[in-house]
């Protein structure tokens, strides 16, 4: 997402928490007095026509912004009108009764805006190199992991998702499961189903004998072992930087995908 979208997205936003805050006001305002309507000379009926008025722009703003994103017409916010009667003695008039519900109307779309506005927004703004790298390792995913192994797949897309709404700890923990525990089927192939304890020093032994740390790939393998083995696992209070995540997710992504062209056969199936 551009800044400029975020930007136009979180100014609605705040429009629609102000427009929230006036429609309990008018809700509040309005109740009051012995009468069922509401005349047109008085203070409340103003401030109702105002604010349906400001209402329906913001309404009429928002989906010409949302619908550049792939939003469902029928969830987009509804302009609302407040039924107006006309006495020939008194002028025109609101009903106390079809106010509330009115307002309540409005209450429901403004939540529904906000909902919809909060969830576009929680996707953060990347670099043009952060993105064109994130949608790198999603079509790697694609290709060469998920005929193989979906699971896996449908995990590291997560861990993608949840870094692009910022959850930058999901996001590393969801990768780095995946990754432990190729790393300990790993350990079991070597250990050939004994108790025998591996070294880290013997994996990474058993990945270079294979191939799989060649060239500069490897290194992307390793640094995400050791970021992930000595650090976020085992560290309370340890939070990954977006950077670590993609080393995370980067990682992981290539050592499954030197698995699979290597066809390297662990004792136990991933």
């Amino acid at each position: 997402m551009k800044h400029k979208e975020v930007a136009e997205l979180k100014a609605l936003e705040s429009d629609w928490s102000y427009i929230l805050r006036r429609i309990i006001y008018c809700g509040e305002n309005s109740s009051g007095g012995i009468s069922d309507i509401i005349s047109h000379s008085y203070r409340p009926y103003a401030e109702l026509m105002y604010l349906e008025a400001d209402f329906n722009d913001l309404v009429s703003r928002t989906t010409n912004i949302i619908k550049n994103f792939d939003i469902s017409e029928e969830v987009l916010p509804k302009k609302v009108k407040f039924p107006i009667y006309t006495n020939v003695y008194s002028g025109d008039f609101l009903n106390k009764g079809e106010v509330e519900g009115t307002l309540q109307r409005m209450n429901q779309n403004v939540k529904r805006s906000l909902s919809i506005l909060s969830n576009l927004t929680s996707e953060i703004v990347l670099s043009s190199e952060k993105e064109e790298e994130l949608e790198s390792l999603k079509n790697e995913i694609e290709t060469t992991i998920k005929e193989r192994l979906p699971l896996y797949s449908s995990d590291l897309n997560r861990s993608i998702e949840s870094f692009r709404k910022g959850e930058f700890l999901g996001s590393a923990l969801i990768a780095g499961r995946v990754l432990s525990v190729v790393l300990r089927k790993i350990e079991r192939t070597l250990s050939k189903g004994n108790e025998t304890e591996i070294t880290i020093k013997e994996i990474k032994s058993f990945l270079t004998t294979k191939g799989v740390l060649e060239k500069s790939g490897g290194s992307k393998i390793l640094e995400a072992m050791k970021l992930y083995r000595d650090e976020l696992s085992h560290n309370v209070g340890t939070y990954p930087s977006p950077e670590e995540c993609v080393i995370i997710i980067n990682g992981t992504v290539f050592l499954l995908k030197k698995i699979i062209e290597k066809n390297i056969h662990l004792e136990v199936n991933l």
